[in-house]
């Protein structure tokens, strides 16, 4: 892996979520105290263990409204750390209530699973990597989603990194069976906001959120979509990417009743990198085949 990411790891970032919740005023110091036990790992034991123990938890928690309060603002992403394509979106789309589970193992956990596959990097089966974690960041997909639908996130996704590795961008990635054939290995994908919604939520950037995604690993990426239009001013995206000169505002399609409204996205160039800023990618926004090719080709430029 790139030494970006392994600079990024190096910051303890597992430490840094451990401070976080201990700082947390709001959390009952019965359930603080039971959960950063768990998760501090002191001891070798499996990240199965780590996760069976928080499921535990899970139950013994006084109040379920406390769930949300342990979501990690130092979740890394999904996908391959080496790819030059990446996308943030507003954040993770699940109810944690309804999905613990999901909630640990794609935030609660994810900087235990990177370092452990940093750590284990002669490892490169991802089978393998899941079943001895219960969950590949490098591979989401592994994990049993379900059919990728048109108007998932991923979906829109998956046809931008199409586009962008001159693939028919109508045809979807086998996103079950092989990682080579995954969007996953041609992209990285992070969010905004750190706590998970079924909804979007207006929480946004916080402070030790925006530090992270200030690190070199972010900036790295030749293509950036952030899929967050209204989660981000161009102002903090300049801040957050060092960039010296403001967006353009681009059209890329119409949408509406008899297409009466433009669909507008920023752009940034910034040294041989383009960023783009858009509304979220997700069914939600009424995305249409034209916008989405409109935008492949304004990143290609």
């Amino acid at each position: 892996m790139n030494n970006h990411f392994k600079s990024l790891l190096s910051n303890k970032l597992q430490n840094q979520y451990c401070d976080f919740i201990s700082e947390n005023s709001s959390l009952k110091e019965n359930i603080k105290t039971e959960f950063l036990n768990i998760i501090q790992n002191k001891s070798n034991e499996s990240l199965k263990s780590v996760e069976n123990k928080l499921k535990s938890l899970r139950f013994y928690l006084g109040s379920i409204s406390d769930i949300h309060k342990l979501a990690n603002p130092y979740y890394i992403g999904f996908g391959n750390p080496d790819a030059d394509i990446l996308f943030l979106g507003k954040e993770k789309g699940f109810d944690v209530i309804e999905h613990p589970e999901l909630f640990i193992k794609e935030s609660i956990n994810n900087v235990l699973q990177w370092e452990y596959i940093l750590n284990d990097n002669e490892n490169t089966d991802h089978k393998l990597i899941y079943d001895q974690l219960g969950f590949n960041p490098m591979f989401p997909r592994i994990h049993d989603y379900g059919i990728l639908k048109k108007n998932h996130t991923w979906y829109y996704y998956s046809k931008i990194v199409a586009g962008l590795k001159n693939k028919n961008a109508d045809i979807i990635f086998d996103e079950t069976k092989v990682y080579n054939n995954s969007l996953f290995s041609d992209c990285f994908i992070s969010e905004v906001n750190y706590v998970p919604s079924k909804y979007s939520n207006g929480l946004k950037l916080i402070d030790k959120r925006k530090k992270l995604l200030q690190n070199m690993f972010y900036k790295k990426f030749k293509k950036i979509i952030i899929g967050a239009k209204s989660y981000l001013k161009d102002d903090e995206i300049m801040e957050i990417f060092n960039l010296k000169d403001k967006g353009k505002e681009v059209q890329v399609g119409k949408y509406g009743k008899n297409k009466s409204k433009n669909y507008v996205i920023t752009k940034f160039n910034n040294h041989g990198q383009t960023i783009i800023k858009c509304n979220q990618l997700s069914g939600a926004s009424g995305w249409t085949d034209e916008a989405i090719s409109s935008i492949i080709d304004v990143l290609k430029k």
